[in-house]
C-alpha cells in the first residue's frame, strides 16, 4: 500500500457511499430532502448518480495502474479538477452546512491528490519501503 492508493481507494469508497449509491438508489422524496433541490422527476439525481459512478470507475482505473507500477497522471488531474472545483463551489456558493462538511472532504482529497502529484516518487513507495509495480 501506498500514499496515492490511500487516496484513490479513500476517495472510491466516499464516492459510491455518499453519492454514486445514494444518487442511483435512494428515492426521489429523500434525495430531494438531503439535498434541496426539487424536481418533478428523479432523473437529474440519477445522471450525477451515474456521472459518479464513471468517475469512481476511472479511480478504480487509477488503482490498477499504480499496482502495475505507472503514476496515474490522467487520473490524479481528474480528481484535481473534479474535487478542487466542488471545494471551490462549496467554499465560495454553498451553505453554512455544506461548507462545515462536505467542503473538508472534498478539499482534504484536493489536497492529497496535490501532495501526490507534486511527489510522485514518494506518492508510489511503499508504506513499506519499496515502489510499487
Amino acid at each position: 500500500m501506498n500514499a496515492i492508493n490511500v487516496v484513490l481507494i479513500f476517495k472510491i469508497v466516499i464516492t459510491i457511499g455518499s453519492l454514486t449509491g445514494p444518487f442511483l438508489l435512494l428515492p426521489k422524496r429523500k434525495l430531494e430532502s438531503f439535498t434541496r433541490i426539487s424536481s418533478d422527476t428523479p432523473i437529474f439525481f440519477r445522471l450525477y448518480g451515474m456521472a459518479m459512478l464513471a468517475l469512481t470507475i476511472a479511480y478504480m482505473g487509477g488503482v490498477w495502474s499504480v499496482q502495475q507500477g505507472a503514476f496515474p497522471w490522467i487520473i490524479v488531474t481528474m480528481g484535481l479538477v473534479s474535487n478542487g472545483g466542488a471545494t471551490a463551489i462549496l467554499l465560495f456558493l454553498g451553505d453554512r452546512r455544506s461548507r462545515r462538511f462536505i467542503a473538508p472532504v472534498f478539499g482534504g482529497i484536493t489536497l492529497g491528490l496535490l501532495l501526490c502529484a507534486l511527489f510522485p516518487t514518494a506518492a508510489m513507495t511503499s508504506f513499506f519501503g519499496e515502489v510499487s509495480g
